[in-house]
């Protein structure tokens, strides 16, 4: 069994954290006939509209550019973004569909996360037309891995549902029962995954462990650390699911905009930069799948990360 007394929790940016990364990847060895490599971009956030403190809506289209550019140098298997393509407002419609314009001269496959931004003046369907996504959540595999998508606005009260729908009704149960527990993620800007999406992952990852596939999340909410107000409303229940399923080995996710990286029973917990901000040139990482570890080379303050696997 792998020893993870080195892997607590953790920011990016701790001296502990960066020396265990450096080192474990001055070890790595030729990539071997099973490697893959795919890409992630988080939190593009694109708007016609002015920069607010660190944020660069205007500039997102441009990130997003070189971004696309990278990954098809790199030759990526495929490529995910974790959510929030535009800022949304008046020009949301356009201003997605400028966005996806970018991100669709990405050679390789491509897929898409839904954020909280995404409905800021679009209807769902008009999001998931715009998008072509036949499904909010859904999930593909790759080399023996199997890769989920969460749609975790599916309860939501911002989630570009009708008024009137069962998912606004059950977010806005799941808003006051969280608001009335003193919950620091009782916000409107967050959301929760339902029963019916719960049921669903269930299935797949019972399938995921049957068919002996590795599996990996990708979600634009956070569910660690505990605690904090970015975090899906349902956190603590998703990650009791999770670690309920020895076949779940990642979470990525956006929302948060600043890099993290969190492990817990057996279970990586990591949130990728946001490209909305100022501080990160093209706000993306190239993720590299091997036999005994996933390493991650990022552009954010700490640009490297690597997480070993168990056997």
């Amino acid at each position: 069994m792998m020893n993870h007394n080195t892997l607590l929790e953790s920011v990016f940016g701790q001296v502990l954290c960066l020396a265990v990364i450096v080192g474990a990847l001055m070890t790595t060895g030729c990539a071997g006939s099973g490697d893959f490599a795919f890409g992630i971009v988080a939190d593009v956030q694109y708007a016609q509209k002015d920069k607010a403190g660190t944020r660069e809506y205007r500039a997102g289209k441009d990130k997003l550019a070189r971004a696309v550019e990278r990954f098809n140098d790199e030759n990526v298997a495929f490529v995910v973004q974790l959510g929030d393509m535009i800022d949304g407002g008046d020009t949301a419609q356009q201003d997605l569909r400028a966005a996806v314009d970018v991100y669709n001269g990405i050679e390789a496959p491509k897929y898409h996360v839904l954020g909280n931004h995404d409905f800021s003046g679009l209807s769902r369907k008009a999001v998931l037309d715009t998008l072509e996504m036949d499904r909010a959540f859904y999930d593909f595999s790759h080399k023996g891995w199997r890769f989920i998508v969460l749609d975790t606005m599916d309860l939501a009260v911002q989630g570009g549902w009708s008024p009137d729908s069962l998912n606004v009704e059950l977010g806005k149960k799941m808003l006051d029962e969280r608001a009335k527990a003193g919950a620091p993620n009782a916000v409107d800007w967050n959301g929760g995954i339902g029963p019916a999406q719960k049921q669903w992952l269930e299935y797949i990852l019972k399938d995921a462990a049957e068919q002996k596939q590795k599996v990996v999340i990708f979600a634009h909410h956070p569910l660690m650390p505990a605690g904090d107000r970015h975090n899906l409303w349902n956190d603590a229940e998703m990650i009791a699911l999770l670690e309920s399923h020895d076949c779940v080995v990642a979470w990525f996710n956006g929302h948060k905009h600043h890099c993290e990286y969190h492990y817990k029973n057996g279970k990586y917990y990591v949130t990728i930069d946001g490209m909305v901000e100022d501080a990160y040139d093209k706000g993306c990482a190239i993720v590299t799948v091997r036999k005994d570890r996933i390493s991650i080379e990022g552009t954010g303050k700490v640009p490297r990360l690597t997480l070993p696997l168990e056997k």
